[in-house]
């Protein structure tokens, strides 16, 4: 938000048009554009007729489908503030496919909004973090990781041996497994550096295991994109400057303010995401 990109773009709904226009011609054209995006701020009419003109410049300009949050950017996370009947509004003003997001801790409630909405499909964000099981419909009223979905991941994790770096591994666990442990077994969880380490833990304190012996190792497909180089400017070579000091092997600021997150909430053991990402889904 600071630097105005993220929700803060919409502060200037016509650059948000431009990137749009610019991506759609630049790349080819059976590449999918899409734009996730919250209502913007305003009185409740002006916020959803403002929302509506956003949209249809963007459909206008090329994208494929949208995705709405259904708050504004000062909004926070409550399930009062979720304004359904704008993202029904805005979807009946739409000819592209509209994707609705906000509230969505389990199958039974995207269910839901996809009912009160009559959008095209349903997003979720924290949701999925704290269950990767949520559009399973075996769980409908889920909003933790069933067993068998956690036992899944470390059967992912040992096939995919060194294509599955720890960090990815143990940060899932984070967000999917730690509304079962008690505060001490965080921190201690928290400091674990192997993966082994975290298998034997999680066998040890809750039971939780690999399936089986250590499968065939899975295939790896390198997903890097090479067939078309987009023009490189100064801005670019500046912003990848300033990314230097990430690595795929640093924790990032999302998960580094989530362990903390995790150790310093006063009182009681509960933890969940929206306490922390307020405004970020």
């Amino acid at each position: 938000m600071s630097k105005g990109y993220g929700c803060g773009l919409l502060r200037q709904p016509e650059r948000v048009r431009e990137v749009v226009q610019q991506v759609r011609r630049t790349l080819p054209s059976d590449f999918s554009v899409s734009v996730k995006m919250r209502l913007l701020g305003g009185s409740e009419a002006d916020s959803v007729e403002r929302t509506i003109d956003l949209a249809r410049q963007l459909e206008h300009a090329g994208v494929t489908f949208l995705t709405l949050h259904g708050r504004t950017p000062a909004q926070k996370h409550s399930k009062d503030t979720l304004n359904i009947s704008a993202m029904e509004e805005v979807r009946k003003s739409l000819q592209i496919p509209l994707i609705v997001n906000g509230n969505v801790e389990s199958w039974s409630d995207a269910c839901e909004l996809h009912a009160q909405t009559g959008a095209a499909g349903v997003m979720a964000a924290r949701g999925l973090l704290a269950n990767p099981a949520l559009f399973n419909s075996d769980y409908p009223t889920a909003t933790t990781t069933p067993l068998a979905c956690v036992e899944q991941w470390l059967d992912i994790a040992a096939a995919a041996g060194d294509n599955l770096l720890f960090q990815c591994f143990h940060h899932h666990l984070t967000f999917m497994w730690s509304s079962e442990m008690k505060r001490s077994l965080r921190v201690q969880f928290n400091s674990l550096s192997t993966k082994k380490q975290v298998v034997e833990f999680l066998g040890e304190h809750y039971n939780v295991r690999t399936s089986g012996p250590a499968p065939e190792p899975a295939p790896y497909t390198d997903c890097t994109y090479t067939h078309f180089t987009p023009p490189r400017h100064a801005r670019h070579i500046a912003a990848e400057a300033e990314e230097l000091a990430w690595s795929s092997r640093s924790d990032g600021k999302f998960f580094t303010e989530f362990k903390e997150h995790q150790i310093s909430k006063p009182g009681g053991d509960d933890l969940e995401l929206g306490d922390l990402f307020g405004a970020e889904e």
